[in-house]
């Protein structure tokens, strides 16, 4: 089974270029504002629709678990670095290489847009703590 990196993955939401909003730029001062647990949802072309945690751990850690429609789930462990102005995330979930280098900014709703090398984008959501189960909503 062939893992595509996360941008591909998932359903790719398209973001406005026009739009005028405030972005964080990483520095070694706000690298910490990345620090969290992140959260996106759309079709895997294995496992159908899906949500996704991304857990951003500030040792270096990552896990990528994918919450599967019925109940499932599938955990991925890896490490996340800051390279410059890249997000380089490691590890198998992130195809054949092992690696996606993807450029990162939080915008000033608190939504982190990762940015691939072909310009797609998509955007993920931090975690609430209200608990760690995902209802899929049936639109039926």
């Amino acid at each position: 089974m062939t893992r595509i990196y996360i941008i591909s993955l998932f359903y790719v939401f398209l973001v406005s270029c026009g739009d005028e909003r405030l972005y964080i730029e990483p520095t070694p001062e706000n690298d910490s504002l990345i620090l969290g647990t992140w959260t996106t949802e759309g079709e895997d072309i294995d496992y159908g629709s899906v949500l996704v945690e991304m857990r951003l751990m500030d040792s270096g850690r990552l896990t990528m678990i994918l919450f599967i429609e019925g109940g499932s789930q599938r955990s991925f462990p890896g490490s996340w670095l800051i390279d410059e102005d890249e997000l380089v995330l490691s590890g198998r979930y992130f195809g054949t290489e092992g690696e996606s280098r993807v450029s990162w900014q939080i915008n000033d709703e608190g939504v982190l847009l990762l940015r691939d090398e072909s310009g797609s984008e998509q955007n993920w959501s931090r975690k609430k703590a209200i608990g760690s189960t995902f209802m899929f909503e049936n639109n039926a």
